[in-house]
Formats: structure tokens, C-alpha cells, sequence
């Protein structure tokens, strides 16, 4: 028997010489191409340059787009009617997409862990309304709305915390109805109509001054708000937009001054979102409107198609009962979640609007709404021609304890789920008297999630979270650990989970849990490489209040505040010297400067209490002691120096007792006058 090959080795042959029979052996290249594929996609991306060079059926099989998209589809699961999707890779070659995917679900399912658990500190009411983070320079900042206190530190290990107390922000009797928060400052709107912005760099736990700026009071409750997240260093553009109870959208700068108005038909504003650069989105109980932000001026407006309502006369109560509103820019999508109802509106065109809308089944309610977790930049931005039309996911957690996944850019003319599932969150596992305290409530199993294009994290009660596949819904791992022994509140009671974050970068496996006023960090394999240099690059940019590099910007910081003072200190200065001249241009401008006066000095004296009747003859009983002690000790004085012979007389440039004394009755009555006339103004 001889046996045979060909110079490119695709077939083998064997002879047998007795009974001239020639046979041909199965070889590798006889499997199909999606065998191949799946062979291919066990070896790592290096060597396939290589291995293109064996054959022309190997090179096409490697090349081939059509394929890798079909193996794509089939080894995660991917609807076949799905052509959108958010892409890990942002480039065209399938086969990359394919082998990055790959390896990130490989180390989400099987990569080591990694859990640090800290808790915050000043957190009285031990609750989180927004959290900022950044897993690029290891900071994170969160912030209380009950009593505005802010806390920011490392987050990975929670070190280096510092605490900016929410203080005396609000006036008595007066509640905050909308807030805006980004690494800079605190906005806030209340219900009695006024506006406050808090420099979180100028004011901390150690600073005696308090950087508050008082914007000008609105007659309405404030009941929206929206803060530019990379606000303008010169404090002259808008970064701020407000829209009140009577429908009056209005845009500030940072130095609290009004830049542009404009007033809708209907009353309350619900929803503000804003890309500072072209558009402003604004919804109300039955329009949505888009506004050039340039102008203010009303570019469209487009009926909802239902009615927004609440059941309360009372602002907080209507504001509570609102619906949701997100947008993304990059498609020109705005979404609009109400109790079962999801509305797209797509504006590409100014003068028109596309809809999309799905009604979910009866007693099926929306609970939460989310995007996926990325970096700001691909709401702002779109490539349709990357893989998958660089997609964008959004979830919503309904109330009967399923989670729905679908893309916001597609062409398809309705609103279809990729995902929908139920996740089993086992809470027997933590304790058998938890899972029954949540039986016997009737409460959602679920309580926050978080999602990106590879995952999604589901979160329940005291630290309990699940990670599963987003394309399949299919259980990957747990990703929290047990809570110490050392936080008993989280052993003893019921505590939801607040949020969860996730990395915007979706090739790190990493982000954090958030349980009351614990936080628990989770991270599995290594952090990328390029993402660790940076972090040691910029780790120095929250070490409290010994790092330079915050100094120095707190420095800057207070000498812009200490310029600003200054400023109105002079300004103050030339209102005095024009009060106290006799020149004024018109009997307009003396009012002016009269009121300014008693402004003025309304504000030094606004710290103190106002005096009754009582202070008022105690100040004047005060004052009289005084004089006669001084009269008293006055007489004394010209006894021992034998001048008692000439009183009733005018000596060496003095008055004598007599007409002291009447001087006395002057200054009293001079003083009993300004103390009324003070009470009178204030």
C-alpha cells in the first residue's frame, strides 16, 4: 500500500497494489465552513494570520463576512430578524467583533473576583438618590436629597472620603423638588420657586465659607431642572435650564443670571433634557416639544397621544406621578415611559415625527427605565457603519418582575423586545427569613439593574445580584458576595438595593453595588492595561485634601469666589458714596439707591432675630444707665479737680451738666426713633 498527497495536502490517498484500489481519506477540509469557523474560534486571533496562508479554503473561511456573521449569530444567540446592535469592537471585521465577545463573556463566566466592601460616612438617613462615578480615575460622589449632603472618596476601596454638608440650603417650611449634580456643582430647585447653585470644590467640610449662589426667585414651583455636565469655565454660557409649575422654561449661566425665557401653553414642565448644543427637549402632560437651544425658539411640538395625570392638586405629589423622558441624540430618538406605555419619537426631519408605540398587557406597569451603560459620547454621536449599525439597548424593569431589553436604533416600525425574562434571584440563599419577609409583603424580587452590551446585572435585597446573558437571558454567575457580620442592619432587615453601575467600558468586568449606605465593589479578571495607566496617572485626583492637584483647583476656585466678592463689595461701596452725595441723575435713581441701601442692610443683619417690644425698652433702659454712668463718673472727675464752682457754665470747650444732660434726652430720642424706623423696614 503507497501512500499519496498532493502539493497543497487537501487530499490523501491510499493504494493498495493487490487490488489496484485507490481510496481517498477524510481530511479537515472536508468538514463544513461553519465547523471550521467554530474550530478557528478556539485559537487565539494571532496565529488565524498564519493559518490564512495554509490554503485558499482556509484564507476565504477566515475572511469570509457572511460566515462570521452566521457563527456570530449562532454562538450568542442573536435573533435571526436582529441587524442592530451595540458594538464592543467599533470596527467592520466580524471575526474581531466575534473573538472580542468571546473573551469577554469567557472572563464574566470563569475570571477570578475581585470584592471590596466600604461604607459611607455622614449618611444619616443611610439612603442614595445619585450616584456619580468614574472607573477611570477611581472616584465616586453621591449625593442625598433629604439633607443635601454629599459624599465623595475613592471607589474601589471607598478611602479618602471627604463631606460637603447640605447645611441651611433651604428656607423653613420651603422643600426641594428637583436637583442636578455633576462633579462641580449642586443645582437645586424648590417648591417655593427659587433656584440655588452650591460650588462643591470651594465648599467643604473644612471651609468657614459657604459658596451658594442664589439665583433670581421665580413666582412658581421649580418642577424640572438640568445641569450642563461639562459646564463653561467662563460662567457665561447657559449650563443651567429650568422649567417651572406655570410652564416657563428659562436657561441660566453659573453666575446665576437669566440668559434666555420662553413660555409653553400648558402648565407644569415635567421633563428637561438638553445636549447644550442644539436642542432642547421638553415634555408636558400632553405635548412634547424641541426647542433650538441657541434661540429658545419652539421648533416643533407633537401631541403624546395620552394624557399625563395625577391624582394630587399638590406639586410634589404631581411631580412624583410624572413619567420618564430619555433621549438619544445620536438617532434623533426621544423615549417616553408612562405606567404601561413606551412612545418613540424619532425627529430626524424637523417638520415631522415618526412614532413607535407599545402598550404593555393589563396591570403590567413600568417601574424603571434606563440606556445601557456607555460613555456619553454614543447618546451624542451614531456610525451606521460599523458592525452592527453601532446600536443602543434600553431596559425597562416592570412590576411583575421581568425585564425587557430593545433597540432604540432600528428601522423597525414598532417597538420589539430582543429580551424578555424573568430572573430568579434565590434569597433563601441569604437567609430563609428574608425570602419570607418578601413573600409575605407581596414586594418585586427585583429592585435594580443595570445592563451593557455583553450583560445584565440584576440586583434584589441586601446585596443580592445576578449576572446574566443579554441576548439569551441566561444565567452566567452571582457577582455580590455576603455582606460582614460587622453591618448588622443589612442582616436583620429588608434592605433593597439602591443601583447598581456598571464600567461604560464595556471590556472591563467591573462595577459596584449600592445597599443603603454600603457600597460593594466587584471586579472579575484584570483590569485592562491602558485602563490602569491612566488610573495610576490620574489616581492622585481624589486623595482628599492633601492631594496638589485639588488644592490648586480649590485655590483657583477661591480666588474667582474672593474676585466676585470683591466685585460686589466695590459695587456696594459706589452705592454708598452715590446714597450719601446730594448728585443724582432723577428721582428714579434715588429710589434705586435708597432701596439698595436698605437691602444691603437687610443682608448684613439677616442673621439676627428681629427685636420686639421687650429689646426694644431693654436697648433704650441700656443706653440710659450708660449716659448716667458716664455723667456720674464725669462729675466725679471735676470734683477732684476743684471745678465745681463753674457748673451751669461753658468751660474750655465743654457743655456743662445742664446741657449734657439735655444732649442725653436727644441722643435717646434719636435712637428710640432709628430702632422704630429699623423694625418698620424689616
Amino acid at each position: 500500500m503507497n501512500l499519496q498527497q498532493d502539493t497543497l495536502g487537501n487530499s490523501i490517498r491510499l493504494h493498495d497494489d493487490n487490488e489496484n484500489i485507490t481510496k481517498e481519506v477524510i481530511n479537515i477540509n472536508h468538514l463544513p465552513i461553519e465547523i471550521l469557523v467554530l474550530i478557528f474560534s478556539q485559537l487565539d486571533p494571532i496565529y488565524l494570520n498564519n493559518l490564512r496562508l495554509v490554503c485558499k479554503k482556509w484564507n476565504f473561511v477566515i475572511n469570509d463576512k457572511e460566515t462570521w456573521m452566521k457563527s456570530f449569530t449562532k454562538r450568542f444567540g442573536l435573533p435571526l430578524y436582529i441587524t442592530s446592535f451595540p458594538t464592543l469592537t467599533k470596527s467592520n471585521n466580524w471575526m474581531n467583533e466575534y473573538f472580542t465577545r468571546l473573551k469577554i463573556a469567557r472572563n464574566w463566566k470563569k475570571s477570578s473576583s475581585i470584592h471590596n466592601i466600604y461604607q459611607l460616612l455622614n449618611n444619616e438617613y443611610k439612603l442614595v438618590d445619585q450616584i456619580l462615578t468614574d472607573f477611570q480615575i477611581d472616584k465616586i460622589c453621591l449625593f442625598d436629597k433629604r439633607s443635601c449632603n454629599i459624599t465623595s472618596g475613592n471607589l474601589i476601596n471607598g478611602k479618602n472620603q471627604s463631606f460637603i454638608p447640605g447645611g441651611q440650603i433651604l428656607e423653613n417650611d420651603d422643600k426641594l423638588l428637583c436637583y442636578g449634580l455633576n462633579w462641580n456643582y449642586l443645582i437645586i430647585g424648590t417648591r417655593r420657586g427659587k433656584i440655588y447653585l452650591k460650588n462643591l470644590i470651594t465648599s467643604t467640610s473644612v471651609s468657614s465659607r459657604l459658596s451658594l449662589i442664589k439665583f433670581e426667585d421665580t413666582r412658581d414651583s421649580i418642577s424640572s431642572i438640568l445641569l450642563n455636565s461639562f459646564p463653561d469655565k467662563s460662567k457665561f454660557n447657559i449650563d443651567v435650564i429650568s422649567g417651572t409649575s406655570n410652564g416657563v422654561l428659562k436657561g441660566w449661566n453659573l453666575q446665576g443670571q437669566l440668559i434666555k425665557e420662553v413660555k409653553l401653553q400648558e402648565h407644569v414642565i415635567f421633563n428637561i433634557k438638553s445636549d447644550f448644543n442644539k436642542y432642547i427637549i421638553v415634555n408636558t402632560s400632553r405635548h412634547v416639544y424641541i426647542l433650538n437651544f441657541q434661540t429658545f425658539e419652539i421648533i416643533t411640538e407633537h401631541e403624546i397621544g395620552f394624557e399625563i395625570e395625577s391624582g394630587s392638586s399638590h406639586i410634589e405629589e404631581i411631580i412624583k406621578d410624572k413619567n420618564t423622558l430619555d433621549v438619544d441624540y445620536g438617532s434623533k430618538n426621544i423615549i417616553l415611559n408612562y405606567k404601561n406605555k413606551i412612545k418613540v419619537f424619532d425627529y430626524n426631519k424637523v417638520d415631522f415625527i415618526k412614532e413607535k408605540y407599545l402598550e404593555l398587557e393589563k396591570d403590567v406597569y413600568i417601574v424603571d427605565s434606563q440606556f445601557q451603560t456607555t460613555a456619553s459620547s454614543k447618546l451624542l454621536n451614531r456610525d451606521n457603519n460599523i458592525i452592527g449599525q453601532d446600536g443602543l439597548f434600553y431596559g425597562n424593569l416592570l412590576n411583575d418582575n421581568s425585564i425587557m431589553i430593545w433597540n432604540i436604533r432600528t428601522d423597525a416600525s414598532t417597538i420589539k423586545p430582543i429580551l424578555k425574562f424573568y430572573p430568579d434571584l434565590n434569597h433563601k440563599k441569604l437567609s430563609v427569613g428574608l425570602y419570607n419577609a418578601v413573600v409575605r409583603s407581596d414586594l418585586m424580587e427585583i429592585t435594580s439593574f443595570a445592563f451593557n452590551s455583553s450583560v445584565i446585572t440584576v440586583g434584589g435585597y441586601n446585596g443580592l445580584t445576578n449576572l446574566y446573558d443579554i441576548f439569551t437571558g441566561k444565567f452566567i454567575r452571582e457577582i455580590s458576595i455576603k455582606f460582614p457580620k460587622r453591618y448588622n442592619f443589612l442582616h436583620e432587615n429588608l434592605v433593597p438595593i439602591n443601583m447598581i453601575k456598571l464600567n461604560p467600558n464595556n471590556h472591563e468586568m467591573n462595577g459596584l453595588i449600592v445597599c443603603a449606605d454600603v457600597i460593594q465593589y466587584f471586579q472579575f479578571g484584570e483590569r485592562n492595561v491602558i485602563s490602569t495607566t491612566k488610573k495610576k496617572k490620574l489616581s492622585k485626583v481624589n486623595t482628599g485634601s492633601n492631594s496638589k492637584s485639588i488644592n490648586k483647583k480649590k485655590i483657583k476656585d477661591g480666588i474667582e469666589e474672593y474676585d466676585r466678592q470683591l466685585h460686589q463689595s466695590n459695587e456696594t461701596k459706589k452705592l454708598f458714596d452715590k446714597y450719601n452725595g446730594t448728585n443724582f441723575d432723577n428721582e428714579e435713581e434715588e429710589l434705586k439707591m435708597a432701596l439698595a441701601m436698605s437691602e444691603s442692610f437687610h443682608n448684613n443683619n439677616s442673621n439676627n432675630n428681629d427685636i420686639n417690644d421687650e429689646e426694644f425698652q431693654r436697648i433704650l433702659e441700656l443706653s440710659k444707665q450708660e449716659q448716667e454712668q458716664e455723667q456720674e463718673q464725669e462729675q466725679e472727675q471735676e470734683q477732684e479737680q476743684g471745678s465745681s464752682d463753674i457748673s451751669g457754665e461753658f468751660r474750655n470747650g465743654e457743655f456743662t451738666n445742664g446741657e449734657i444732660q439735655q444732649e442725653s434726652n436727644d441722643i435717646d430720642e434719636e435712637l428710640r426713633m432709628a430702632l422704630e424706623l429699623s423694625l418698620i423696614e424689616h
